[in-house]
């Protein structure tokens, strides 16, 4: 039973984090006219997700950064400006939301418009 807690904790934990951190995008956004190819340009010293994972990012325009391109289960793009998320628990992932290993990420998509654990999306 606590263990269920802790986790249920750390999926809460992780989206806030990505929210703040897609706050701190388009902000970085605003000041240079473009988004940034890394996230230490952001925020140098980005915060571990709660799993002690770096969070996973990826420019869609210039293919920069420390993560792939997400697909959902049609193999959409989830984003088209970037990707951003945690590997969950596991610490592993793959391209699509539809592999096992990518069930219990927590996931950016819609270009912001949801947030959440990738087997809900």
């Amino acid at each position: 039973m606590y263990q269920k807690y802790r986790n249920n904790t750390y999926m809460a934990k992780a989206i806030v984090d990505i929210r703040t951190l897609e706050h701190d995008i388009y902000t970085f956004e605003g000041f240079n006219g473009k988004l940034p190819d890394f996230l230490d340009e952001v925020r140098p010293g980005y915060p571990l997700d709660p799993w002690k994972n770096p969070y996973q990012f990826q420019n869609t325009t210039t293919k920069k950064g420390n993560a792939k391109a997400r697909w959902d289960k049609l193999f959409r793009p989830l984003n088209t400006d970037f990707d951003l998320y945690s590997l969950g628990p596991d610490g592993q992932t793959e391209e699509n939301l539809d592999r096992p290993t990518s069930l219990d990420d927590i996931v950016r998509a819609l270009n912001g418009q949801f947030v959440g654990l990738a087997s809900e999306y």
